[in-house]
């Protein structure tokens, strides 16, 4: 199933209507395409919180980006009621949850699924107990995306082996 994913940036207001506006106007473009499957990734942004008004509305980063991932499940999920959506938040490669990851859990709308790379960016093992552990902090299941075979860590590797280190309980 192909997926259209937007990563906002660095400069996201998140408590601004103006660039929400923005956001939808890049999801709609492909919403006119065909495309039903969605994804907003905000991993790999530091900070989200840069503006005094986003830090006025918001306890954390964890509740802001639960409030955006919000605001584009509802305005694709009013448009059609069957899209899917799935959200990559900043902690996806933890295993222990952390206070941005039980702050998301707790904002985040429980359709919404949340990616995890595993107890690292690019894990060799993803053990079950590890996979319960975030999910508590989340509170939902896991969406186990693996980032094997990415190798924007060590450019001068190529990676072309099979994925081990995944249980078949895994799923």
């Amino acid at each position: 199933t192909f997926s259209f994913a937007m990563n906002p940036g660095l400069s996201i207001k998140y408590s601004d209507d103006s660039d929400f506006t923005i956001l939808m106007h890049k999801y709609q473009q492909a919403w006119d395409l065909g495309i039903r499957n969605f994804s907003l990734q905000i991993d790999d942004i530091g900070n989200a919180i840069r503006y005094p008004e986003d830090a006025a509305k918001f306890k954390n980063q964890g509740e802001a980006h639960a409030y955006l991932a919000n605001r584009v499940y509802r305005a694709l999920k009013e448009k059609d009621p069957e899209m899917t959506f799935s959200m990559c938040g900043m902690m996806y490669y933890i295993a222990q949850p952390d206070e941005y990851t039980y702050s998301l859990g707790e904002k985040l709308d429980p359709e919404i699924s949340c990616m995890w790379t595993g107890g690292d960016v690019v894990d060799n093992y993803i053990s079950i107990d590890e996979a319960y552990l975030y999910a508590s902090g989340i509170r939902r299941k896991p969406f186990v995306t693996d980032n094997y075979p990415v190798n924007d860590f060590a450019t001068t590797r190529l990676f072309m082996g099979p994925l081990v280190g995944r249980p078949n309980d895994l799923v």
